[in-house]
Parts: C-alpha cells; sequence; structure tokens
C-alpha cells in the first residue's frame, strides 16, 4: 500500500483540519527510512517521548499520540478568539493563536513538561514543526514577516541549558521559511515564578523585564512572537509591547499549548 492510499484510509474528521496535516507529515516521515535507520532501531529501540510505547517511525512521537494532541479552534478566527481576546486591553496584537489545548496529566502535559524541564529541546523542535504545518492549512502565517521567540533570562537559560521557545521558532521555520530574530529583544530582568500569580500580578510582575535592542531589525515587519504555553498572557504582553516600540511594527502571537490560566 502507498502513502497515498494508507492516508486516505485513516479517519480524518471533517472539523479537524489539523488530522490530515498531522498524518500526513508523520507517514512521510515514515517512508523516509533507511536501512541504517532499520538497523538502529533493531539494536536500540525508539519509542515514543509521551507514553513509551516503541515506535519504528522516524519521529519521537507514535501516531496514536500525535492524532490524540487536542488542537484548539483558534486558527479558524487568529482575529478573535478567546487567545486573542485575553490580549485585548493589554496589547495591540494582530491575531494570538494558542495552538493546543493544555490539561493537566495529559499527554500534551508530558509534551510540555518535556521541552521546558526535561531537557529535550528535540521534541520543542518537532511541536514547531507540527503546530505550523496546521497553521499552514489556514494561511496563518502569510502576512508574517519574522519570527521571534520569547526570551529567557541568561540565568535561565543557563540553568536550563536551553531556551525551549527558541527551539519551538526554529521548528516553526523549518516548515515556513521565515528568518528568525532571536537577538531582537532580551529579556534583562529574572521575574519570580509565576505560577502562584493572579492575572494582575503577573502583568506587574512582567513589567520592564525585555528591552529591544535592535528595533532596526523589525521596524515596519509583521512580526510572530512565539512562547511554548499561554497561561494569562503576561509574558507575551509585555515582550509584545516592548517589540512594538519599535516604527510601524505589528506583533502577532503563537503558543504550542492553553492552559485555563487559573
Amino acid at each position: 500500500m502507498n502513502a497515498t492510499a494508507s492516508l486516505s484510509a485513516l479517519p480524518c474528521p471533517e472539523d479537524s483540519a489539523w488530522t490530515s496535516s498531522a498524518v500526513a507529515w508523520t507517514l512521510t516521515m515514515m517512508w523516509r527510512r533507511t536501512s541504517s535507520d532499520m538497523l538502529t532501531d533493531f539494536f536500540s529501540p525508539r519509542s515514543c517521548c509521551v507514553c513509551g510505547k516503541r515506535i519504528t517511525e522516524d519521529s519521537l512521537i507514535c501516531m496514536e499520540c500525535l492524532l490524540s494532541i487536542p488542537f484548539s479552534r483558534d486558527s479558524l478566527r487568529p482575529e478573535d478568539n478567546d487567545t486573542a481576546r485575553m490580549l485585548w486591553g493589554k496589547l495591540h496584537a494582530e491575531k494570538a493563536v494558542a495552538a493546543v489545548h493544555y490539561l493537566p496529566q495529559s499527554k500534551m502535559a508530558r509534551l510540555l513538561y518535556l521541552i521546558k524541564y526535561g531537557k529535550r529541546p528535540d521534541v520543542a523542535h518537532l511541536l514547531g514543526r507540527i503546530v505550523a504545518e496546521q497553521l499552514m492549512l489556514h494561511g496563518f502565517f502569510d502576512d508574517i514577516d519574522i519570527v521571534i521567540p520569547l526570551p529567557l533570562h541568561f540565568k535561565r537559560e543557563k540553568q536550563r541549558g536551553y531556551n525551549q521557545s527558541l527551539f519551538i521558532a526554529k521548528g516553526v521555520c523549518e516548515v515556513t521559511r521565515l528568518p528568525i530574530a532571536a537577538a531582537t529583544v532580551f529579556r534583562v530582568r529574572d521575574t519570580s515564578t509565576q505560577t502562584r500569580l493572579s492575572a494582575s500580578e503577573r502583568l506587574k510582575n512582567m513589567e520592564g523585564a525585555f528591552r529591544l535592542v535592535c528595533p532596526e531589525m523589525i521596524e515596519g515587519k509583521h512580526v510572530l512572537l512565539i512562547d511554548d504555553i499561554f497561561t494569562t498572557g503576561a509574558s507575551v504582553t509585555a515582550c509584545g509591547n516592548e517589540l512594538l516600540t519599535a516604527p510601524d511594527t505589528k506583533v502577532s502571537v503563537l503558543t504550542v499549548g492553553k492552559s485555563d490560566g487559573k
């Protein structure tokens, strides 16, 4: 059976365009296997980073876990959805999408834990690719000029070993071919943890946390600001408003996950 026939045999709900994209991407990777890949699998079997099940496809996530990712409907109305409305009156964003619903103890929670605390930048890169493939179906990137990952303070990045948002952005840009301008804005204040803060306290906590150092890099451009998870939007609000100090600049927001904000 060829790849096209296999894809058509799989269930793709009519209201879930992301499913066909995710399946097509996974199947494409499966058919790109070489004899060395198969030999590696024999001596060192691969396992899904979510459920631990053995996999043979050239991916980090098995098909079952991939198809269970609960994508949101934000991309259907990127200018007016639950995520975008949470930014109204705080950040003048052209559009905002949190691609996936985040639920504690879910498979998505496991993925987000891995990219943030599990030292798995490869998973962050993969999630960026998956999200980009899904959003490409809706033309989300058509008017975007440049991508900026939300920066970490240098102390936090040194402790973690990498900035997960940068690797998400790299995955997105690998699919979209958009440029990244990671050194345009820096996090100049190491803010305290926001876990136990209210929405208003989070906004206050983020005041003055970011500094735009190369405004000429984004002047006159539509910037896509990328982060891992959207809770109250305090971080993207603070960073986005700093980016908007560059002349004639527009900002949109994309995050992989979205929690309930509580």
